[in-house]
């Protein structure tokens, strides 16, 4: 093995090498961030001999090296939500209408957190989204579609950090209105973005408008529905069969579609994935709810462990999921769902 130049393929080699090793509780014995420490380490040696061989080039520029490095990271962020899975205890669509039931949608303030807790749980639940992979959607990524109710489109996952796997996920329309995640959506945007557009400056004084942004946000708050709202094309979007959130609302394509929300009602920006897990203990507090081993994960748990017990396929499940290797699933049903495709349901005891 040559030390200077390094062959690329050996150094790849080497730090694929240095991600196997655990230590006693299981955990990697190196983090991804070491091992690129490593390879900016040997970088550098090469970068300061370039004076005296000009063909000496840093191995870590190579694709051989970028790649190895992506790929540890994916497989080390694959294991840490597989972790966060297994250890959440699963929301079923019985707990979500329960805590959709104890939110006051009908008085300011707390009717603007309502409704947007009414799309993190719904939504997290029908697409089976990972807290960080709510909190990172736009509108420009969510399109209002005719027939299927929204497609969402993720550029980035915690397990495809450089959108090398795009994935959409498609979200039907519930069969109610109380458990329809694209009708939550469009109630939500809908006062998003009228909060928003109070946000602009007045034409007069140049500053923002920010005392019409809570008369705004009161006059949304209505109780809700009885028939769904996801069957005509949202805000003002002409009759198209598919339409994008942001220009139906007329909003930027990349405000978020989730936002923090103050205590008194005012609509903030974009929260980190800890207020998923935040929503999650808090309206199961308030529905009355045990609290310990749920978080932010339960949505997914729930969703995965419902498909498994009404017999989906496991090319169904990586589809609701976004999981790219079979095993995963696999592994998850067999740990979730142990009667599940199980002989022991058909011995007769």
């Amino acid at each position: 093995m040559q030390a200077l130049p390094a062959d690329p393929v050996d150094v790849a080699n080497f730090i694929a090498e240095a991600a196997d090793p655990h230590r006693e509780d299981g955990q990697p014995a190196y983090k991804p961030s070491t091992l690129a420490r490593w390879v900016a380490g040997i970088d550098a040696v090469h970068k300061a001999a370039e004076a005296e061989h000009p063909d000496v080039r840093p191995p870590g520029t190579s694709a051989v090296v970028r790649r190895a490095l992506q790929g540890i990271r994916r497989d080390r962020a694959a294991e840490a939500d597989a972790e966060q899975v297994r250890q959440a205890q699963p929301i079923l669509l019985s707990d979500v209408r329960t805590m959709l039931a104890a939110q006051d949608y009908e008085h300011y303030p707390d009717g603007v957190a309502a409704r947007r807790d009414a799309v993190i749980l719904l939504l997290g639940f029908a697409g089976a989204f990972r807290p960080s992979e709510l909190t990172a959607l736009n509108l420009g990524s969510i399109e209002w579609h005719l027939d299927d109710g929204l497609h969402v489109h993720l550029v980035r996952s915690k397990t495809d950090q450089d959108g090398s796997q795009a994935h959409v996920k498609g979200i039907p329309r519930g069969r109610t209105v109380e458990t329809c995640a694209p009708c939550a959506v469009l109630d939500w945007v809908r006062l998003r973005a009228a909060v928003a557009n109070e946000r602009l400056p007045a034409p007069s004084s140049g500053r923002p408008r920010r005392s019409r942004e809570r008369v705004v946000a009161m006059s949304h708050m209505t109780p809700r529905p009885d028939e769904h709202l996801c069957l005509v094309p949202p805000g003002r979007a002409a009759a198209e069969a598919v339409v994008r959130l942001s220009d139906a609302f007329r909003q930027p394509h990349s405000m978020s579609l989730l936002s923090t929300v103050h205590r008194a009602g005012r609509i903030g920006y974009r929260p980190s994935p800890d207020v998923v897990d935040d929503v999650v203990k808090r309206r199961r507090a308030r529905a009355g709810l045990v609290v310990e081993g749920y978080s932010g994960h339960s949505m997914r748990v729930g969703a995965l462990t419902t498909a498994a017990r009404a017999g989906a396929s496991v090319p169904e499940m990586q589809a609701l999921s976004g999981h790219r290797a079979a095993a995963t699933v696999e592994r998850y049903v067999r740990r979730r769902t142990p009667l599940e495709r199980n002989a022991v349901t058909v011995l007769g005891l």
